[in-house]
């Protein structure tokens, strides 16, 4: 390569803003008890407190030195065959990552990092510890340079670097910028709108730790029960300014949102403040999940989210998978087979049979009987609990019947429920792990069945199409066993003939047959 903007075998470090960063991050974790103890209780006598207060100079000072150590220990390099990373504050580590482990790479950009122009990458493999892997305070265009390497070691995976003129870098295709019309929608939608609630009760609880406040609140309630006309004004206020707190959090979050892709990957990049670029496979997307609650589909729009084999998905939604946050439902049919080749959404057809209603209004309620059989024992006097929780139970089920909607084909399933809560999943035959048939006695009755579809994702995907006819689930059993007899034997076709290759040198198709084989 002429110009190689990654070095191979270099060490490379953390830039030092990477010790501000942890410094911030340590005052923002221990705010409170640093005001609590060393400014309100200052001139406190106790002995416990005494001891908190240097116990807590001793913690952040530990955090601190272990801050400065991680930095100092930290490297990171590049070889033909994988990123070696070396780190650890008090106890040091070495790690090998081979570049075909690499499943999402994603880059997280805060305000500090804005100031001194550097990024976080964050590296999904498929590991089963320390599957997530994190190059911090790294500057952009070594960032981008880190990215362009990557992306290029996955499609020439058995070349060498070094013997390569230039690095081949895919044209990336925009398909999606999200509009300040959805945004509002999604400000309206969503939970940002009543977060503020708990944001104001989190900081008053902390500043009531620190200053009592039990007796002007008291006043304040008084004065607004004794005159509606402000306790009104105040409600609108409280309204006006969630709302706006919503607006302004949503707009932050996903302001600047798109969605990118060249051959091999999908790039997702999102933020104002805090910038957000997420990289993802398209060989290990295993699935599409659609998914609309009641609000959301009164305004038309939904969350469009990936199931991914490999890769360590985030507890807030699996963020990293989530390709459209909220999406005009008109626009998905048009861009998701232009982003996920093979793809489709489509409303499934099929329906559950009237019998499906008898079985699920029929099947038992293990959570109603235990909460009828708590409530008469120790609160009897709320006697009434009981038939509304078995009304809400009833209503549940007749709405999953009435929204519920399938289909199963030789290449395709899809499953549809939820009345509140909507989700459409689809997914291939070829993305398909196991398949499991289950049918309960009731079911038996009625002939129905359930089908469990796991795919390979990470944690693994199941999804269950409960009720259903009993012909359509062992119809779709049969043709995942005739599918997987059919790989089965490919693998087998392709061992025999390499190890002919080995032995003799040359190979004649003719010499290997189809062996039967029973898969069960």
């Amino acid at each position: 390569m002429s110009e190689q903007p990654i070095q191979l075998n270099h060490p490379y470090r953390l830039h030092a803003s990477f010790l501000l960063s942890e410094l911030v991050g340590t005052i923002k974790n221990y705010f409170f008890p640093i005001i609590l103890l060393w400014i309100v209780n200052a001139n406190s006598d106790s002995t416990f407190l005494l001891i908190a207060k240097w116990g807590l100079l001793v913690v952040i000072a530990i955090s601190i030195v272990s801050s400065i150590l991680e930095w100092i220990h930290f490297r990171y390099q590049f070889t033909n065959t994988d990123l070696q990373i070396k780190k650890g504050g008090l106890v040091r580590k070495e790690q090998y990552i081979q570049y075909h482990r690499i499943q999402n790479v994603s880059r997280t950009t805060n305000l500090i990092g804005k100031i001194f122009r550097v990024t976080t990458i964050k590296l999904e493999t498929e590991a089963q510890d320390d599957a997530t892997v994190h190059l911090k305070m790294v500057t952009h265009k070594q960032a981008t340079a880190i990215q362009t390497f990557l992306e290029w070691k996955s499609n020439h995976k058995a070349k060498d670097i070094e013997s390569s003129d230039d690095v081949s870098t895919l044209s990336k295709s925009l398909h999606y910028n999200v509009t300040k019309k959805e945004l509002l929608k999604a400000s309206f939608t969503s939970f940002s709108i009543v977060a503020l609630i708990p944001i104001l009760m989190t900081i008053f609880f902390n500043i009531d730790e620190v200053f009592s406040l039990d007796g002007h609140v008291d006043t304040v309630v008084s004065f607004l029960q004794d005159h509606w006309i402000w306790l009104t004004i105040a409600i609108i206020g409280l309204l006006i300014v969630s709302c706006l707190f919503g607006i302004v959090t949503t707009f932050l979050q996903y302001g600047r949102f798109e969605v990118r892709s060249d051959e091999k990957r999908i790039y997702i990049k999102k933020g104002i403040i805090q910038e957000k670029e997420n990289s993802i496979l398209k060989s290990k997307v295993q699935g599409v999940v659609v998914s609309k609650s009641i609000i959301r589909r009164w305004f038309g729009i939904a969350k469009v989210r990936l199931i991914c084999a490999g890769g360590e998905m985030e507890t807030d939604e699996t963020e990293s998978a989530v390709i459209f946050p909220f999406i005009s439902v008109k626009r998905i049919p048009e861009l998701l087979p232009e982003i996920i080749p093979g793809f489709v959404y489509q409303q499934p057809e099929r329906r559950l049979p009237r019998r499906a209603l008898w079985v699920k209004l029929l099947r038992p309620s293990y959570f109603w009987v235990i909460v009828t059989v708590v409530v008469f024992i120790f609160w009897s006097h709320l006697w009434y609990l009981s038939p509304i929780l078995l009304a809400l139970i009833i209503c549940n089920r007749l709405m999953d019947y009435r929204f519920t909607r399938y289909q199963i084909t030789e290449s395709i399933t899809q499953y549809e429920i939820g009345g509140v809560f909507n989700e459409l999943t689809t997914t291939g035959m070829k993305k398909v792990e196991e398949v499991k048939v289950t049918r309960s006695w009731l079911q038996r009755r009625f002939g129905l069945a359930s089908i469990q579809v796991a795919t390979r994702g990470k944690p693994v995907q199941f999804i269950m199409i409960n009720d259903i006819p009993e012909s359509d689930a062992f119809d779709y059993y049969m043709w995942y066993e005739q599918f997987v007899n059919e790989r089965y034997h490919f693998y087998v076709d392709q061992n025999n003939k390499q190890e002919r290759i080995n032995d003799y040198g040359e190979f004649n198709e003719v010499d290997v047959g189809m062996e039967e084989t029973d898969i069960k």
